[in-house]
This record gives C-alpha cells, sequence and structure tokens, in this order.
C-alpha cells in the first residue's frame, strides 16, 4: 500500500484515461485531459501518464488516438442491434444486459447461433462466446 492507498487506488483513472485516448480522434489533442477519480500529481504529469499506458500495450498502440475506440463500440452495438433484431423476427424475446442477453432456456442455441452468424458476417471470423449461467 504505496502512500497509504489500497493497490486498485488508480485503477478506474487509468482504465478512464485509457478509453479516453482510445475514444480520441486527434493525435495533437489532449485526451489525458478527461475529468478522473483521482490525481496523479504526486507521482505522473497526466501526459507522462499516458505515454506510459501506450507503452504498456504495444500490440495496440497504434489505434490510441486514432476514434478507433468509438468505432468498436459502435460495432459492437450494432452487432447487438442486429441480434435483437433477427430474434424478435424469429419470434423470440431477447433482452440485453450490459454486455450480454438474456433469452428462455429454450431459445439458448438460437442466440448462440444468431450471435455467431451477426459478428461472422461483419468481421469474417468466429467470436469467442462465454456462455453464462442461466438464470431460472
Amino acid at each position: 500500500m504505496e502512500q497509504g492507498h489500497k493497490p486498485d487506488h488508480y485503477r478506474e483513472s487509468i482504465k478512464k484515461l485509457a478509453m479516453a485516448l482510445l475514444n480520441h480522434e486527434k493525435l495533437n489533442g489532449h485526451p489525458e485531459l478527461v475529468g478522473l477519480e483521482h490525481s496523479f500529481k504526486d507521482r505522473f504529469k497526466r501526459a507522462e501518464l499516458a505515454d506510459l499506458i501506450v507503452a504498456m500495450h504495444p500490440k495496440i498502440a497504434d489505434l490510441f488516438r486514432t476514434g478507433e475506440g468509438k468505432r468498436n463500440q459502435r460495432l459492437d452495438s450494432d452487432l447487438a442491434l442486429e441480434v435483437i433484431t433477427n430474434l424478435t423476427n424469429m419470434g423470440i424475446l431477447a433482452l440485453p444486459v450490459h454486455d450480454s442477453f438474456l433469452v428462455q432456456e429454450e431459445h439458448e442455441t438460437a442466440l448462440l447461433d444468431e450471435m455467431q452468424s451477426c459478428y461472422y458476417y461483419r468481421l469474417e471470423f468466429m467470436p469467442i462466446i462465454e456462455k453464462r449461467q442461466i438464470i431460472k
């Protein structure tokens, strides 16, 4: 517990800054000025922390400050809407809950098939889908 903070003290602020870097569309802009829960003044300037975040994620470093985060959020929304619409057209009620769908147990296979089909149609590879516990 450095400086009297819990180990995850800065976690939410770092996540928020990382998302600002992914969503920001200008290479010369200042996404690091996003409002944060906790200040890093005692250790880093925000620009230094932004550079550290980029350095810690070399596989996606070229996506920071490109707006890719917003494009992926839009793709996610479009996929969810397509799944819900297609299931509705089959007479199946599907309720979105955060990053999941709720359907009656008897429609689980139809949901999984539709999720895979919509994903493959847009991205041309099969998704990895976590099956969550069924609530009865």
